[in-house]
């Protein structure tokens, strides 16, 4: 029997690989949090059309890496194809919870892709795993029936929606436990959302406690926030989130010596060193957008 695997990230496709379990293993290392998900009928041209909706400061290596999904998404059409069996080991996180939505969507279309998919359901992310584990160990596996597909549809169509009113509607839904992360996926997104008293999102909530706890170094506190169990973002949409937090009219962080937050920045050993030296503390801003106490969308 020839085995797909999947996993949503590339430190999961290394343990995939690494192990040898699976005859062929894909990595999807995308993000759907981050980044415009436009609507589109046709799954394989979304990435592209996500490119043209790009904001004109985005750097090309940031839109390169958010429209590699299409390929991605023929690749695991094309190898299923040759494949007995395909299994969708999907992280806990939003974003791969999301990216199950999006692959039980695709599915939906190909019949004889649907004979023969099965849903991992990971406790924890298998990046985090040893190779080792996998030859005795397996997430539970349960196969996609027609309440499963319906509902991963409905919840990916919403999401694609310009405005957040019809994944707010989803939670009036009775059937969201089909999916045992998917209450939790739709609310942590909806936390994205301007704070109604502080005008803070979830993650820039958590940015300011952590500056406030000590975290005042930047390299620093972009690896905490990477290994944060609330976060749904990676490395460089955090690292534009502390730098618009210390850099806007009115920053709730100060400290940030260098600054935009770019490849270029990165590539500079001047400016990176800068960058890496920057003791970081909240501003008075900072201090009352903490207690609950300012609105920072009025600054």
């Amino acid at each position: 029997m020839k085995r797909l695997i999947v996993s949503t990230t590339v430190p999961g496709l290394g343990c995939l690989k690494s192990s040898g379990i699976a005859d062929v293993a894909i990595g999807t290392g995308y993000s759907l949090m981050s980044g415009p998900v436009p609507v589109s009928n046709n799954p394989l041209d979304l990435f592209t059309r996500r490119a043209e909706l790009f904001a004109g400061d985005t750097e090309d290596f940031e839109i390169e890496a958010a429209t590699t999904g299409g390929f991605m998404l023929a690749e695991f059409l094309r190898e299923a194809k040759n494949c007995d069996r395909v299994e969708l080991w999907m992280d806990p996180d939003p974003n791969s919870q999301l990216q199950l939505m999006q692959f039980l969507d695709l599915a939906s279309s190909y019949p004889e892709l649907m004979e023969k998919l099965v849903i991992g359901e990971m406790d924890r992310p298998l990046g985090r795993r040893h190779s080792k584990e996998l030859l005795v160990w397996q997430p539970k596996i349960t196969s996609p029936g027609t309440a499963e597909m319906s509902l991963a549809q409905a919840v990916w169509r919403a999401f694609q929606q310009p405005t957040p009113k019809a994944w707010f509607a989803l939670l009036q839904r009775v059937d969201l436990d089909v999916f045992p992360l998917l209450t939790k996926t739709i609310v942590r997104a909806l936390e994205e959302l301007p704070d109604e008293k502080t005008g803070l999102s979830k993650t820039q909530h958590i940015i300011l406690t952590f500056v406030k706890r000590g975290d005042d170094n930047p390299i620093r506190l972009l690896g905490e926030l990477d290994d944060a169990r609330d976060t749904v973002f990676d490395y460089w949409p955090h690292g534009k989130i502390i730098d618009k937090l210390a850099t806007c009219q009115t920053p709730a962080i100060t400290g940030l010596n260098e600054s935009p937050f770019t490849q270029a920045m990165h590539h500079d050993p001047e400016k990176r060193g800068r960058y890496a030296a920057s003791r970081l503390k909240l501003t008075d801003l900072g201090r009352e957008l903490l207690a609950g106490n300012a609105d920072f969308t009025k600054y």
